[in-house]
């Protein structure tokens, strides 16, 4: 009779042990990706915006240039 008590409140302690370990785990894993993407985009950022002001400066410099400014 005791062993229809105990076998399943066991098994259910460690079922709640095992998802509490993987939600870990698997917390720490997102967090490393989101860490990973967000340097990735700061990256990406910084070559767009330079490619995108490379052509202006070039024209703000000959616009300077023409003017003798």
């Amino acid at each position: 009779m005791l062993g229809y008590v105990i076998g399943p409140v066991v098994a259910l302690a460690i079922g709640i042990k095992f998802t509490a370990y993987e939600k870990g785990r698997t917390i720490k894993v997102l967090e490393a990706k989101i860490e990973e993407l967000k340097v990735e985009s700061e990256t990406k950022t910084a070559q767009q915006m330079l490619m995108t002001m490379t052509p202006l400066i070039k024209k703000v410099k000959d616009i300077s240039v023409t003017l003798g400014v």
